[in-house]
């Protein structure tokens, strides 16, 4: 009596070829989703970090700073051409969101200021009083 040898045949190993991509599927998305909440925490704390430092402008300067004294560039924010808070690679200024490129906005207003930041999730997030434009300047 002659024996078989164990083995898989071809549906068996198509079934756990088909199991392990659906589950490499199921792990990257959770990994982008993961790495899209940490560039929007980033942005977050950018904008944290912007709200102090008007904070600091005002208190040496007993005003805020006007809308023409502030400007979002490639490397940072600056307040009278006086670089405040750099920008990491994640949380650049710029006039779209595409390639993790964020938009800030800052208003000046009666009532205090506001700072506004398009986060990768397309929601907006701010500090200040005010409501922000939708979709930011």
């Amino acid at each position: 009596m002659k024996r078989k040898a164990a083995a898989f045949n071809l549906i068996e190993l198509m079934v756990v070829m088909g199991v392990a991509a659906v589950l490499i599927v199921i792990g990257l998305q959770g990994a982008s989703i993961i790495q899209e909440k940490s560039r929007d925490s980033l942005r977050k704390d950018t904008l944290a970090q912007i709200s102090e430092a008007i904070n600091a402008y005002r208190i040496v300067t007993l005003k805020f700073p006007v809308s023409g004294q502030v400007t979002f560039l490639q490397d940072g924010f600056y307040i009278d051409g006086v670089k405040q808070v750099n920008f990491t690679n994640n949380t650049k200024s710029g006039t779209s969101t595409t390639n993790s490129q964020t938009k800030y906005y800052y208003n000046l207003s009666s009532s205090g200021y506001l700072v506004c930041a398009q986060l990768e999730s397309g929601n907006i997030d701010s500090i200040g009083t005010g409501e922000c434009p939708n979709p930011l300047p």
